[in-house]
């Protein structure tokens, strides 16, 4: 008998629900069980509240407004399709605390025709969240959730969509009150764990914790510094997930202020029954973070030797090597801009006076690093594909650079100056934003790039301060032009029909959901979730994340 088939019979066996022999079981399990008994006692605890709760009564012009509305109807078609026994617990708290919910809120959604930060209410001095988190229990309710940190803690909110309606309730934290978390990551949630495992670091204690995206098991497994010292910001910007989600590196230091890097394997949604930490492995002082190979095999770094050159290292098929002592051996002042894997070579370009100065590539343990651009040709942008492709933006052209075919080759022409280039996850087809103009009354245009369709103009008015956004699979771009958030269609490397779904201030950050089903928007209003169709739009909470970011997970 396992703890998860006891949590799925607690709600039945509270009712009575169970045959005498399930009864039994679960009963025999909770006398010996220390968690799912908690869970009991939190179950009972939460049924005691709403008894207690006085009765609310709307008045009749609310009362329709609110259980006669769209979003009511999505919320009660959900509960009753997540029936679950898993579940009943959970929703039978959620059906009549959705009354509640949606007096609290109603105000609020029903005011609110668009989200730009003219659209949120703010006294000086004052922040709000719409729904407030209060008291909760875990595990967190299943699905997909939105996690930021904002005050030190980690927060997540869940997505539930119901065909082409979507509510979301309100923020509940992940970490405890007691830490203060300054480092995060969540497990890539296409991968095999589904987004489920979270790291983060209590900037108190220095320990590395691993935690489910419901909450549960959250343990630590490592320490990125002894009790007591200060954490270099090299250690803290090291936590990265592998492809799949299964493994994660980070870097840590000992008394002596010496460097190593650390994976942890993690076998299952469970985060620590089975995770095992490698060998550390001696590093000079990191730059960024590792970067994994596609096959989560592999780990590439930089290291910065004597404060000023950069060197580029790598773990592959077991052992350590130095793969270019200079990350531009003909620029000792160089700094590596870009760093990843082409297959089994390492790859990377570097800048020097905030221009891309070169693009190189090696083979761990067998070669030397190559240079795959010219001398003294310098880019204004650079960005690798998934396949390990380089596409370079400078000299009035896009050049596509392979490791080991030569020369690079010749896109497209290009107008203006390219600032960013956001490769789809498929590999496909690059957006490009560029900018022309004097300065102070610049024109910002999106563009987008592919084999197959050459170069293609999406706006003409796109917002510089906002990075467009790919869908995971890659048929969807979010952008802003003219202050207003519009979503395309990409067929073949064309943009067929942009859409707007509302306006908003910027600089903003996208955040797709893993089915593309909503989009999280970021900005100094809060944070919102918005359905692919624009027709339903939820403000999360209006105090905006300590860091705009915003990764998704799995939870249950």
């Amino acid at each position: 008998m396992t703890c998860e088939w006891v949590e799925g019979n607690l709600s039945a066996y509270l009712d009575g629900a169970l045959d005498p022999r399930e009864r039994e079981d679960v009963g025999s399990h909770i006398e010996v069980c220390a968690r799912c008994k908690s869970l009991l006692d939190d179950y009972r605890h939460d049924e005691a509240l709403l008894r207690a709760l006085p009765p609310v009564t709307p008045d009749d012009h609310l009362r329709e407004r609110i259980f006669g509305s769209p979003e009511y109807a999505a919320l009660t078609r959900r509960l009753a399709r997540d029936a679950q026994p898993a579940r009943v617990r959970a929703l039978r708290v959620l059906l009549p605390a959705a009354a509640l919910i949606a007096l609290a809120i109603g105000a609020g959604l029903f005011a609110h025709e668009r989200f730009g930060a003219q659209s949120v209410s703010v006294d000086s001095g004052k922040t709000h969240t719409i729904g407030a988190p209060g008291s909760f229990a875990y595990p967190l309710a299943p699905g997909q959730r939105m996690i930021f940190i904002r005050d030190g803690a980690l927060w997540s909110a869940p997505e539930t969509p119901d065909g082409s309606a979507a509510t979301a309730s309100a923020p509940q934290q992940l970490t405890p009150a007691s830490a203060h978390v300054i480092a995060w990551s969540v497990a890539p949630a296409s991968g095999a764990q589904g987004g489920r495992p979270v790291a983060w670091v209590d900037g108190k204690t220095g320990a590395l914790h691993l935690v489910r995206a419901d909450g549960l098991t959250d343990q630590i497994v490592a320490r990125l510094a002894p009790a007591g010292q200060i954490i270099p910001q090299a250690a803290l910007d090291s936590l990265v997930w592998s492809p799949d989600g299964s493994r994660l590196a980070f870097a840590s230091v000992d008394a002596s202020g010496a460097f190593s890097l650390r994976t942890i394997t993690v076998a299952g949604p469970d985060t620590t029954s089975d995770a095992q930490i490698g060998a550390p492995t001696a590093i000079s002082q990191p730059v960024g973070a590792p970067v994994w190979s596609a096959d989560g095999q592999s780990l590439a770094w930089v290291s910065a030797s004597d404060g000023a050159s950069q060197s580029v290292w790598a773990l592959h098929n077991g052992a350590t090597s130095q793969v270019a002592l200079l990350a531009d051996p003909a620029a000792s002042q160089a700094t590596v801009a870009r760093l990843g894997w082409s297959g089994s070579s390492v790859t990377w370009v570097t800048q020097s006076g905030g221009q891309i100065t070169g693009a190189f590539s090696a083979i761990p343990g067998a070669t030397g690093p190559t240079r795959l651009t010219p001398a003294q040709a310098r880019y204004t942008a650079a960005a690798l594909s998934p396949s390990g492709e380089w596409l370079l933006a400078g000299q009035g052209a896009l050049w596509r650079v392979k490791p080991g075919a030569g020369a690079p080759a010749l896109a497209a022409s290009i107008t203006g100056q390219v600032g960013q280039i956001i490769w789809a996850p498929d590999g496909k087809t690059a957006a490009l934003l560029t900018t022309s103009g004097a300065p102070g009354g610049q024109t910002a245009r999106l563009a987008l790039w592919s084999p197959v369709a050459g170069l293609t103009r999406v706006s003409a008015n796109a917002a510089s301060d906002t990075t467009p956004a790919w869908s995971a699979d890659s048929q969807r771009l979010a952008y802003v032009a003219g202050g207003q958030v519009v979503i395309t269609r990409i067929q073949s490397g064309r943009s067929l029909d942009g859409a707007s779904i509302g306006s908003v201030t910027t600089p903003a950050f996208f955040a797709w959901a893993p089915d593309g089903g909503s989009v999280a928007i970021t900005n100094a209003g809060g944070v919102y979730l918005v359905t692919l169709d624009g027709q339903s739009f939820t403000l999360i909470t209006s105090r905006a994340p300590s860091v705009s970011a915003i990764v998704w997970s799995t939870a249950g």
